[in-house]
């Protein structure tokens, strides 16, 4: 006896609902590693930003510092 179209794909239906509401508790599983790459990528992306902006302060920083000592150093001769 040949399966309708219609049966099989009411048995299919079937057979997936199953199958997900039997495996249910991986559902947070994957939400939790989702969120943990994502947390971990905005971490990395921010502490990039963060010391890259703290190298080109403590640069200014010293280029001020060198060119006030020149010009101390300028007004001791």
């Amino acid at each position: 006896m040949a399966l309708s179209v219609s049966q099989t794909l009411r048995r299919s239906m079937s057979t997936t609902g199953q199958l997900l509401r039997r495996n249910l508790w991986i559902w947070p599983l994957i939400a939790a590693m989702g969120l943990g790459v994502l947390g971990w990528w905005i971490r990395h992306t921010l502490e990039t930003t963060f010391k890259e902006k703290l190298a080109s302060d403590l640069q200014t920083i010293l280029q001020a510092d060198v060119t006030a000592l020149r010009i101390w150093l300028d007004s001791q001769k």
